[in-house]
């Protein structure tokens, strides 16, 4: 389909994306919201529920983790 593309069609699908997205970032929306359904649903009462960014595997960024020190290593390992 690309080769028989022109680059303005691909601009338009580009943009179209943007404003109605498709593809793999609407699917994991969707398992994410149904993953939320489920969680929320079987969580502790006393426990707040759980947002829908939380259970999406890939598309929210993710905090970086901060690396270790030789002594944070080692103090690990006593």
């Amino acid at each position: 389909m690309l080769a028989n593309m022109s680059a303005r069609q691909f601009v338009e699908w580009e943009k179209f994306s943007h404003l109605e997205p498709f593809g793999a970032k609407v699917d994991e929306f969707h398992l994410a919201a149904l993953r939320a359904q489920l969680v929320n649903y079987l969580r502790d009462q006393n426990q707040p529920p759980t947002q829908l960014h939380d259970l999406m595997l890939s598309a929210t960024d993710k905090p970086k983790e901060r690396e270790l020190s030789a002594e944070e290593i080692y103090n690990l390992f006593g």
